[in-house]
């Protein structure tokens, strides 16, 4: 098929702009980093025909590319952008020996590993908890006169309601700034897990207290029994068979495992023993 361009084409067309055909329909004009990115693409092959005001003929595309290439130059790439340094960068976690698992593979990971590793998120969990339930239960007794001190702990009872929402309110604030600046709550520093975001830095504020409200809904089902069985045997499922939770997956927020180390075995010890007398106390009372 012949090609011809009128005299009003020619006049129009400017130096650099080309026109082609694409199964033989003229297209055109267009800027010579346009039709390279449309070689690039794969919409134009070496087949096709090309023009520009500097031909005489119409040529194919593969012949006159290596040309086009020498004149236009590279275009030039802006350097990287700097970090936020608003959001704290995570260190290199050497410590950190053990890799994260990656999302929703299955089969790149374990399953025992990963049902190893829910346990012991969920292990930090309760530690998180513990820590929470006494620092607001001494708050609460604090407040009590000694008549109602006289009163409670001679008719043990079931804690007031308000003092469950209390405790998850302080576990979340601890937890929320926790996480934002060193990915870790105390349970997470003593059994050594680290949050962090797959871009390399650690959470926002506002990202740790969407993860923290996931985590109390979906993960802990407001500490609600039978809520809080049914929630914790998805999320163990999801963890064993993903290696994430769905809160890890929407946040894009990994969950780094390291080794313990002496220290965090003699808190872990000093804490499970914390924890064993004062369930001894409560069923002796």
């Amino acid at each position: 098929m012949e090609f011809s361009m009128t005299d009003t084409q020619q006049q129009q067309s400017p130096q650099g702009q080309w026109f082609y055909t694409i199964k033989g329909e003229q297209s055109g004009p267009v800027a010579e980093s346009a039709l390279i990115e449309m070689y690039n693409t794969n919409v134009l092959c070496d087949s096709d025909m090309v023009w520009s005001l500097s031909m005489k003929d119409w040529k194919p595309l593969g012949e006159v590319l290596p040309k086009i290439m020498r004149v236009i130059p590279a275009m030039t790439q802006p350097p990287q952008v700097p970090a936020n340094p608003n959001i704290n960068q995570v260190d290199s976690g050497g410590e950190y020996v053990l890799p994260s698992s990656p999302f929703d593979n299955p089969r790149t990971r374990d399953m025992q590993d990963n049902s190893r590793r829910a346990w012991r998120r969920f292990s930090a969990r309760i530690i998180d908890f513990v820590f929470a339930s006494f620092f607001t239960s001494f708050l609460w007794v604090y407040s009590l006169s000694e008549e109602a001190i006289q009163v409670v702990v001679s008719t043990p009872q079931n804690p007031p309601a308000f003092l469950l929402g209390a405790v998850l309110a302080v576990m979340g604030i601890v937890e929320v700034f926790a996480i934002s600046r060193t990915g870790m709550t105390p349970g997470k520093w003593i059994l050594r897990i680290r949050v962090v975001h797959s871009e390399g830095r650690f959470l926002t504020l506002t990202e740790s207290l969407k993860r923290y409200l996931y985590v109390l809904v979906r993960g802990m089902g407001f500490m609600l029994f039978p809520l809080f069985a049914i929630f914790f045997v998805l999320s163990f499922v999801e963890v064993s068979q993903t290696g994430a939770t769905l809160w890890d997956k929407r946040l894009s927020s990994e969950v780094q495992h390291g080794s313990m180390q002496g220290k965090h075995v003699a808190v872990a010890s000093a804490t499970g023993a914390f924890v064993a007398l004062a369930l001894l106390a409560i069923i002796g009372g």
